[in-house]
């Protein structure tokens, strides 16, 4: 009769899980919108059966969110596209101005050098023009002169005297040929004076037309490269304006990412949690069946001694890429209850000292990706091994996840150095690391924690619930979480 009611116990428990998830009530996204700490609270960490249906839909709130988000950065993506083709055409723009200023001061230069020619033969035809200037003034006085001079001695009387007072005919040949070549040499220079004038003008008009050409060309000059200027200075605060812009969008496309990242480690969490309920009752099933079939019968595991010091998980040279609690703000700031070091795919992973296997994973491709739940129930780990080991102190829970394999299986004894698996980048993963998280569960023997202890959750706290950050041992005893990072005594960004 007492068998039979514990039996009679067990499948109304049974029942109960099943039936209950049922009772709760459909919630909306705006709902979860407006009370979105609410549902944090509720959702993160251990989640009831009462609330699993509800925080499955919080989880598929989180995953919307997370699209809309990806949405919103390919927008801006391509805004911030548009806007450096505007950046590139402008900058275009400028440099084919500063290339036609360049042109142009070539231009001016080589024409300052040509109004510098200008200018000297200026100066030349000034110092010819001065020159002759002097010339015709000197013979204009001279034959100013000679008109005086004759024409107070070389009146018509005397100029008749002159020429009767030849000798014979010949003699008054003479005399008259003589006074025609004084009157012609008069009229040769007046015409000479005349045609001195003449080009005296000529040279002096083309002195003003070249002053005028160099004096437009310099004007014409400084017009257009002030124009240039000018357009160049417009384009300028037109690119400034731009990459203004182009600052403000990547501000926000950081804010994104940065939104998303968290997003999807709300949506983790949740999803976690509800893994971590389907696998109590699961666990909580099989316990039942295992009592009833095994009547209290106990495993009883080796004595494998205790751990002589700790060794690092990687066998190899590796860099530590993120510690524990928190992710660099470059990957989004989220919690993070591991340390992760990064090596090449196929690094040796080991074990840390003597212990038992308690879960060897395998069924996730060695290549993961931001958002994969693939791991054991679901718990976004890849393929992964967990371990209890025994040290001085006390008992050590150790997960080691994102394998590329497991090389070991529940129930596998080993010791300190055993290879557990080989690195890979399986699950919630981007790249080929390791991630290694460490529980502190108390000074127990290996055997009585196992049998009389352990309730087979892989969370090992005692009622199953997840070991969250308030479960670290700086703020409670065993079971807690010990933080790697200082354990090991790594440094982000370090190699080893």
């Amino acid at each position: 009769m007492k068998r039979f009611s514990k039996v009679l116990i067990t499948i109304l428990s049974l029942l109960l899980l099943l039936i209950v998830p049922q009772m709760a009530f459909a919630v909306s996204d705006s709902e979860f919108e407006a009370n979105e700490a609410y549902y944090k609270e509720l959702c993160f960490g251990t989640i009831s059966t009462v609330n699993k249906s509800t925080c499955a839909s919080f989880a598929k709130y989180l995953e919307n969110k997370v699209s809309q988000q990806q949405s919103s950065i390919k927008d801006l993506e391509l805004e911030i596209d548009d806007v450096q083709n505007n950046i590139s055409e402008y900058v275009k723009d400028i440099q084919a101005m500063e290339d036609e200023i360049e042109q142009l001061e070539a231009e001016i230069a080589a024409n300052e050098l040509e109004v510098e020619r200008l200018e000297a033969n200026i100066e030349v035809l000034n110092k010819q023009i001065e020159d002759r200037q002097a010339e015709i003034d000197q013979m204009d006085e001279n034959i100013k002169t000679r008109m005086a001079s004759m024409q107070s001695s070389l009146h018509t009387n005397n100029e008749i005297s002159f020429l009767f007072g030849a000798k014979d005919f010949s003699d008054f040949i003479r005399r008259s040929s003589v006074m025609n070549m004084v009157t012609n040499f008069d009229q040769e220079q007046i015409d000479a004076v005349t045609k001195m004038r003449e080009q005296l003008k000529a040279e002096q008009d083309e002195v003003a037309r070249q002053q005028q050409l160099v004096e437009e060309t310099i004007v014409n000059n400084l017009v257009q490269k002030d124009s240039l200027d000018v357009a160049k200075r417009n384009h300028e605060l037109v690119v400034a304006e731009f990459k203004k812009q182009e600052a403000a969008l990547l501000e926000k496309q950081m804010a994104a990412q940065g939104a998303i990242k968290l997003a999807q480690s709300e949506r983790s969490a949740v999803t976690k949690g509800i893994a971590d309920l389907e696998y109590r009752i699961e666990q909580e099933r099989i316990r039942q069946e295992q009592e009833q079939a095994n009547n209290g019968g106990t495993i009883v595991y080796p004595e494998l001694g205790v751990g002589d010091g700790w060794i690092f998980p990687v066998n190899g040279r590796f860099k530590v890429t993120a510690g524990a609690w928190y992710y660099p703000a470059s990957f989004g700031g989220g919690i993070h209850y591991g340390v992760d070091m990064a090596s090449s795919i196929g690094t040796p992973i080991v074990s840390t000292g003597p212990g038992v296997v308690i879960i060897g994973y395998n069924g996730c491709p060695t290549w993961g990706y931001l958002g994969s739940t693939c791991g054991y129930r679901s718990n976004w780990g890849g393929n992964q091994v967990i371990v209890v080991v025994s040290m001085p102190n006390g008992l050590y829970a150790l997960t080691y996840a994102h394998l590329q394999n497991a090389a070991v299986s529940a129930g596998t004894v080993i010791s300190k150095g055993t290879v557990l698996g080989t690195m890979g980048s399986s699950g919630n993963s981007t790249g080929s690391h390791l991630h290694h998280e460490v529980m502190y569960l108390g000074d127990y023997e290996l055997s009585d924690y196992l049998n009389n202890v352990w309730n087979g959750s892989i969370n090992f706290t005692p009622n199953g619930a997840w070991m969250n950050l308030a479960w670290a041992c700086t703020n409670k005893g065993a079971p807690c979480r010990v933080n790697p990072q200082q354990h090991y005594g790594l440094t982000v960004g370090a190699y080893y």
